[in-house]
């Protein structure tokens, strides 16, 4: 048996979005600083007070709001998402000293299985959605992540239950998934409360998707807190992160 490598763990709870995007910007910029000595790291967290998070190539101009709601832009690509009742997962790596694959296409694969393992645990039969055929160009895709199908999706009967981006830069890798835990009356997707024909706790996804990344990729995530260099790079970053739409 390999030896057990361990990755740090983050709980952050319920945060804003302005927090949220600033912590996992701080994190990805100063595990870079570090190169291949920096830890992986898995941050679980949810959103108070519900916000859209747009990404990173996305135009402002293209939101169209019908009510009042926090809008902030992640650091990784794909559509825009609303975040209201689910949990997001942050994972940040060194490219070259960690067990996930440098081929992007095979780290997307790896990191959702885990999840797919991570929902095993609670009986859901997911699994990775694989080739898409669409006749839809880049410019003419839906605005919002969950409208749209993609190979790297973890669904469940066909339908989305997980949608993930990524981010790779100066060798370190940034992974953000979202797990809808109750309905948004989103064509094409489905819910964990759904799914289960009940309503789950945060921390029972919480810990099913830990226990899911620590089985595909063979290591102990070990709870940690944020490194004082993380939160003071956080608070600065905070106060960039306010889209005026």
């Amino acid at each position: 048996m390999g030896k057990i490598v361990k990755w740090r763990l983050i709980r952050s709870g319920h945060l804003n979005g302005y927090i949220n995007m600033a912590v996992d910007e701080a994190m990805f910029t100063c595990n870079m600083s570090q190169n291949t000595s920096a830890p992986t790291t898995l941050r679980l967290y949810g959103w108070n007070p519900p916000a859209i998070s747009i990404g990173y190539f996305q135009k402002t101009e293209d939101i169209k709001l019908d009510k009042k709601i926090d809008v902030v832009r992640r650091m990784t690509g794909g559509g825009a998402i609303l975040h209201d009742r689910e949990l997001t997962f942050s994972l940040i790596a060194p490219i070259k000293n960690s067990s996930i694959p440098e081929k992007v296409s095979d780290s997307y694969n790896v990191i959702c299985q885990a999840i797919v393992n991570g929902l095993a645990f609670l009986g859901i039969n997911a699994q990775i959605r694989g080739k898409v055929k669409t006749s839809l160009s880049k410019n003419h895709q839906p605005f919002f992540c969950f409208n749209s199908p993609s190979p790297s999706d973890v669904v469940f009967k066909n339908k989305k239950l997980v949608g993930s981006a990524q981010r790779r830069k100066n060798g370190t890798l940034m992974h953000h998934g979202s797990i809808l835990l109750d309905d948004q009356n989103l064509n094409g997707a489905i819910s964990i409360n759904t799914i289960l024909g009940r309503e789950i706790k945060f921390e029972e996804i919480s810990n099913a998707v830990i226990q899911g990344f620590e089985k595909e990729f063979s290591t102990k995530l070990v709870p940690a807190n944020l490194t004082c260099d993380e939160i003071a790079l956080s608070r600065r970053l905070e106060k960039t992160k306010r889209l005026n739409i």
